[in-house]
């Protein structure tokens, strides 16, 4: 975790810190909405215990995001899935094309209809995506993703692209697309910046960890996407770590809040008097990674 603290401090030195604050402050634009909807039903946000998870692959994220594309309407009696290309193959060979056609074609809606696009990508630029196996798609418009994040350096991405008309041009093509950066090629959880995909490989290593020891005790973590309603106002924990007890059947949910986030340390304050148990990720935490996982382990042991 030490280079993302090297990080944080040279935001807070300079200021208003980039990649941290703003983060929270951050309001997404409808395509970043509709991704996170989609990833929340498709609950890949979610990682579950380790004793009963089935080896990560990107095969079974991607199977998991088109089974939710089912339950997703596009425009009356289109559910998203019939519109939704999950390889740079499918639109460089035109077969998204047709597919989106072929649904017009059959539609009682008169209004042009939109495909989309959700790709794997390593990297990307402003105006391209670079795919799978070298295959990189132009768009249009342009590639958006949080402010703070890199689309060259903080990959890996998962990218939604909008299908639609060429404005004055004709024919289809991929207009503008939002990067999601996820943990891993293999596990598409999706992670706000750099400092959350360590956070998420530190919780699994903990994870793995405890597994060995306490099988009773599976734990599994969820990133919210949306903001939770909370007696005190709308709150979104940076991750939420359900660990529960198979002997008692106990469960408890600890919210994990990184508290270098927070320029006023009353917003840290209201958000542990509205979330229930709260773990705090202190700058000093991110110095010693050996420490903090010492620290997280006791605090999540029954």
């Amino acid at each position: 975790l030490k280079p993302e603290l090297t990080q944080i401090m040279d935001h807070f030195r300079g200021g208003r810190p980039r990649s941290i604050t703003s983060v929270r402050q951050y309001t997404p634009p409808p395509l970043a909405r509709q991704l996170w909807r989609l990833m929340r039903l498709a609950r890949l946000n979610h990682l579950p215990p380790v004793q009963s998870s089935a080896p990560p692959s990107i095969s079974a994220e991607f199977s998991r995001l088109r089974a939710a594309a089912e339950n997703v309407l596009v425009s009356k009696g289109v559910p998203l899935a019939r519109v939704l290309g999950t390889h740079p193959e499918a639109y460089t060979s035109n077969r998204l094309f047709a597919q989106i056609r072929q649904v017009q074609r059959a539609s009682s809606n008169e209004a042009p209809l939109q495909g989309f696009l959700a790709l794997f990508a390593r990297s990307a630029s402003q105006e391209t995506i670079h795919g799978a196996e070298g295959a990189d798609i132009q768009l249009e418009g342009g590639v958006v993703t949080a402010p703070g994040i890199s689309l060259l350096d903080d990959g890996p991405f998962l990218i939604l692209a909008v299908i639609g008309d060429r404005a004055g041009q004709g024919g289809l093509a991929a207009l503008r697309a939002y990067a999601q950066p996820i943990y891993s090629a293999t596990q598409f959880m999706p992670v706000m910046t750099t400092l959350g995909r360590s956070l998420v490989k530190s919780l699994n290593s903990i994870r793995w960890s405890l597994a060995k020891r306490r099988s009773d005790l599976p734990i599994s973590l969820e990133m919210p996407l949306f903001a939770l309603e909370t007696s005190g106002g709308p709150v979104r924990p940076d991750i939420m770590i359900e660990v529960s007890s198979t002997i008692t059947g106990e469960v408890r949910t600890t919210s994990l809040f990184v508290e270098a986030q927070y320029e006023d340390a009353s917003i840290a304050a209201h958000l542990r008097d509205s979330v229930g148990p709260v773990f705090s990720v202190l700058p000093a935490d991110l110095e010693n990674e050996d420490a903090f996982k010492r620290r997280l382990t006791s605090a999540l042991l029954f």
